[in-house]
């Protein structure tokens, strides 16, 4: 297993930490808790499924939208 930390500071940085997930290969996401996490479910549980990671979240927030 290797890790992969992508650094989101606002949400316009989501779309580019996504594909640079896809490009490294990665197979799941885990979303810390923290303010940054709260950026925008809605759009982390979309990316998620769109470029088809496995995904853990630790708020109801990403379940609302469809994550698990």
């Amino acid at each position: 297993m290797r890790l992969q930390y992508l650094d989101v500071v606002s949400a316009k940085d989501l779309e580019t930490a996504f594909r640079a997930a896809n490009k490294g290969r990665t197979e799941s996401l885990l979303v810390l808790g923290g303010p940054r996490a709260q950026l925008s479910p809605t759009q982390i549980a979309d990316l998620a499924a769109k470029h088809r990671l496995l995904a853990i979240y630790d708020r109801r927030e990403y379940v609302e939208p469809g994550g698990l």
